[in-house]
């Protein structure tokens, strides 16, 4: 048994749940029932936070095991992993021309969606 720690909204007939099984599964969306698209296995901890950048098609997921993963939604591939080990990634939001990350050590994260997939940044 595990725990669903994060939702999240692709488009009127695709969700995301992000899991205390360490996985982000992609869902197809009917009137009545769910059926699985995919399973991402990229976290090595619970998948904690979740959010969807529908202007470039991402799918941005944030880990207890201290890292941000990047997926294009087109193809359900990780395109990018940021991040630290010691620091839990407990929110996510996709705020403008920013994605801003909360993380468990109380700091605010704040990345330009224009440079995140070529910078050295991490959290």
């Amino acid at each position: 048994l595990h725990v669903v720690w994060a939702l999240a909204r692709y488009s009127s007939d695709v969700i995301i749940s992000g899991s205390s099984d360490t996985t982000i599964k992609v869902w197809k969306v009917s009137r009545n029932d769910f059926a699985l698209i995919t399973t991402i296995t990229v976290h090595k901890d619970e998948v904690q936070a979740l959010t969807v950048d529908q202007k470039n098609h991402w799918l941005i997921a944030g880990s207890d095991d201290g890292r941000i993963s990047i997926h294009d939604c087109k193809t359900w591939t990780c395109i990018r992993t940021l991040g630290w080990e010691s620091r839990a990634v407990l929110s996510l939001i996709n705020y403008g021309s920013k994605i801003i990350a909360g993380l468990g050590n109380g700091v605010v994260s704040i990345w330009d969606k224009s440079t995140i997939l070529t910078s050295d940044e991490s959290l």
